[in-house]
């Protein structure tokens, strides 16, 4: 950072200076709800927090599902509430403090004396100023449908072209290495765009054949996640199956639709 940054492992700060996160993570019906306490050792930072310039910020990332959120907040006690559909195997939370506004920049006694009498110009809004140490939250089994989706490279399937397997854990789709690799770039890039495809496919199969695997991981996250959609076990799965994916994955065709929206297709 040009400016100073009080985090761990960096000298812009004397020591006693500080900034940390605790958190009470639990799962509360269909979501996770996380409660934060911030813990600053900074009076410079506190003031800019008090008189609004500042603000506490918490980044929520799931590697798993591609999953990444933030939320901003003005005191010491925080709730965040994320939907447990969006996440699986580990939450990742990193807490910081930014500016909410542009800054002059700023020279304070809590600085080390190195980086004191150094201007660097303006602090633009959205600036880090703080850092404090991620905290790892492991998910307890699987708990949304679409972590329960695998999608694995085969270079026996043909390319362009994709192959089901629900026989473990997983509801596995296979497809020739290169279409895997171009696959899990719309994956990391536009996540959206597979629900519609890919995912739409999967879970109307997985519904269809739930009954002959009754003990799987997939299946037992499949069957909680229609129960929550409000769907009965004995709903008609077998012709439903693609009314009852829609409403799992939360109405893919509408997520399409929200990301052309954005003016990515033509």
């Amino acid at each position: 950072m040009p400016h100073p940054v009080l985090r761990r492992g960096c000298t812009d700060y004397r020591q006693g200076c500080s900034f940390a996160m605790s958190i009470d993570p639990k799962r509360v019906g269909g979501s996770v709800v996380v409660q934060a306490s911030f813990e600053l050792a900074s009076t410079t930072l506190d003031r800019m927090v008090g008189s609004g310039g500042a603000a506490f910020l918490v980044v929520a990332k799931c590697a798993k599902t591609c999953y990444r959120s933030s939320a901003a907040f003005d005191g010491r006690e925080a709730v965040l509430k994320l939907d447990s559909g969006e996440l699986a195997d580990t939450l990742k939370l990193t807490p910081y403090v930014v500016s909410r506004e542009p800054m002059p920049w700023f020279e304070s006694d809590e600085h080390d004396e190195e980086v004191r009498g150094v201007s660097g110009g303006e602090i633009p809004a959205g600036s880090i100023l703080a850092v404090g140490a991620s905290h790892s939250v492991v998910l307890d089994e699987i708990k949304s449908v679409s972590a329960a989706i695998k999608m694995v490279s085969n270079d026996d399937v043909a390319e362009g072209s994709y192959a089901l397997d629900i026989d473990g854990d997983f509801v596995v789709i296979a497809m020739h290495s290169e279409t895997h690799q171009a696959v899990s770039a719309i994956r990391d890039g536009e996540p959206d765009l597979l629900y519609p495809s890919l995912y739409q496919s999967a879970i109307e199969y997985a519904i269809r054949e739930m009954g002959e695997y009754p003990d799987s991981k997939w299946a037992r996250s499949l069957r909680r996640a229609l129960q929550e959609s409000g769907v009965a076990d004995d709903d008609d799965l077998d012709k439903k199956a693609h009314i009852h994916a829609q409403a799992v994955l939360k109405a893919p065709l509408g997520r399409l639709v929200s990301w052309s929206g954005r003016g990515q297709l033509g």
